[in-house]
């Protein structure tokens, strides 16, 4: 790999040691997988922080303003991910409410961000599906991963789509990761069978 503001490889080492020892949990894992970005985000600062001193130690400021940079980036970067994804992505709390979902659950359910958010999830559940979908919360209550589980979303217009998840607990953050995927054309192919 390239110089970076004239050093090597130790320079590169240091900069993300530094970045995930004042990161957000996670994060440095994130500028680990993504350290193109990190080392571009720095060149783009590096005239505004002082190189590496002879013990490998940035000042506490120049990390928190890097530390920023870094996160501003990578936010940027989800953020346009989970606008142009297929899938209905979410983030749940364990309360029943969801906290976040991309425009795929407009375009495939109706209903508005708003109106996602302020509704319980199992408010839209198919009534025959809701006491296995109460069971998988339970499931995800307790740190379970949910895989490949199915059940019934109402649309807004009426009906039902079907949709397959997969879904990850953070229990001690009371958050849950989930991806969903309408699956309506294959069960209605499958039924026709």
């Amino acid at each position: 790999m390239g110089a970076v503001g004239g050093h090597q490889e130790p320079a590169r080492h240091a900069l993300l040691h530094h970045v995930k020892a004042v990161a957000a949990p996670g994060l440095g894992e994130l500028a680990h997988q993504h350290v193109d970005v990190a080392v571009a985000a720095f060149a783009q600062v590096r005239h505004r922080i002082p190189m590496l001193s002879h013990d490998n130690a940035f000042a506490r400021e120049d990390v928190i303003a890097f530390d920023r940079r870094i996160r501003e980036r990578l936010e940027t970067e989800r953020e346009r991910y989970f606008k142009v994804a297929l899938d209905l992505h979410a983030i749940g709390g364990l309360d029943g409410f969801y906290k976040r979902v991309n425009p795929a659950w407009t375009e495939v359910l109706g209903w508005t961000e708003q109106e996602l958010l302020a509704t319980r999830w199992l408010n839209f559940v198919h009534p025959d599906d809701q006491p296995a979908s109460r069971a998988k919360a339970a499931e995800m209550a307790s740190g379970q991963l949910i895989h490949n589980f199915e059940n019934r979303f109402r649309h807004k217009r009426g009906g039902y789509r079907w949709l397959q998840w997969k879904a990850v607990p953070f229990v001690e953050e009371d958050l849950v990761y989930a991806c969903a995927r309408d699956i309506t054309e294959l069960k209605e192919m499958q039924s026709r069978l």
